[in-house]
Parts: structure tokens; sequence; C-alpha cells
């Protein structure tokens, strides 16, 4: 099933494509910020963390969607925090899936996203495989796979047990400009070094 025929109620056509743009930039800007720094572009160590930080700036580029407004919340086992990305009641989620010709197909299960996936009420009371998403409330999962640039990338309404997909649609991968890029490449490099720098004097 088209999940758009779903998520009408929250996003329009533009909507969509500030979502696949913004996943275009974070891939953008994690290749410009691993090609600028020796230690990240010519060290095992240092391209092993390309898929984390993947994720981190496609996190950092979705906080920057006019229209949208977000939440970072630290998940259950408080050791790493996420973006929440809402528009009107819909709540969103960014999963990066691996940067292979196969990724995987749904992201691992959480209990934080699992209240979120309740917000996906069931059609049948004693059925949450089926999730309806009223004109009110809803979440969906923005999945995305790829190394340099992005292979897919779609939005994607889980089960509220997040054992499957109810429906799907891809966005699309729109290019931006490189000064966008860089300032997004900028900030996060900014944010890195802040948080090393905290990490040692905590240290």
């Amino acid at each position: 099933m088209d999940a758009k025929l779903i998520l009408s109620p929250f996003l329009n056509n533009g909507d969509y494509e500030a979502l696949g743009s913004a996943v275009v930039m974070g891939y953008k800007a994690c290749d410009l910020f691993m090609a600028s720094n020796t230690a990240m572009d010519n060290f095992i160590v240092g391209m092993e963390q390309r898929s984390r930080l993947i994720s981190v700036f496609v996190d950092h580029a979705l906080t920057k969607i006019d229209g949208f407004n977000y939440e970072i919340k630290p998940n259950a086992a408080n050791n790493c925090r996420h973006v929440r990305l809402y528009k009107k009641q819909l709540a969103i989620t960014a999963h990066f899936l691996g940067r292979g010709k196969s990724p995987r197909k749904l992201p691992n299960k959480a209990i934080n996203r699992a209240q979120l996936s309740e917000r996906n009420m069931s059609l049948f009371p004693d059925d949450s495989e089926r999730p309806d998403i009223s004109s009110e409330l809803g979440y969906c999962w923005l999945l995305h796979s790829g190394f340099i640039t992005p292979r897919e990338t779609s939005l994607a309404i889980p089960t509220r047990d997040q054992s499957s997909v109810h429906a799907l649609t891809s966005l699309p991968l729109i290019d931006v400009e490189y000064s966008a890029i860089e300032q997004v490449r900028e900030e996060m490099t900014i944010e890195l070094i802040s948080r090393a720098e905290q990490a040692a004097n905590e240290g």
C-alpha cells in the first residue's frame, strides 16, 4: 500500500521533497566530513565510522527542514539520543538500514519506538498488525540506505509491534546546493569536536 494515501493529512508533496533532500544533504555532508579529516579518510578505524556517522548527519539535516519541529530524546538504555521529527501530529524517526546492496528491511525494535508505534491505532482491537493512522495522530519511519550517497530512502508506516511495514512510499532523492551541504558539515564538525572535548574533560 502507498503510504501517501495514509499520510496525506500530515504531509504534502513539498514535505516529501524536503525529507528526501535532507537525506541527500546528510550523506553528502558526511562524505565531506570524512574527506576533510585525515584520520577518518585514510585509516581503517576512521573509515569504519562512516556508517555510524551517516545517521548523525542525516538526523542533523532533518532538523533543518522548515515547517517541521523536532526534539532529541535519549533511548531507553540512556546511552544515545535520537531525533524525533514532527509535522502536525505525525512523528517521524530516521533509521539507517545499511550500506550494501542488500540492506536490512526494518530497523531494530526499540522500547521508545514501541511507544511511538502506539500512535498507529489498530483497525481491530485484537489485531496489532494492521494500524490505522487517523487524521489526528500518526508515526512513521524514514528509512535510508547507502554509503557515499543514499541508494534508497522511504517513509514506512510500521505495525504497532514493529514487526513489519503496513504501507511505504519512496522519497525523491533531490540534489542540494553545495553551500547547504557545507553548512551542515561545518555545524556537525563543531558539534563533534565539542563533544570530544567534553568527554575528555569528564574523563
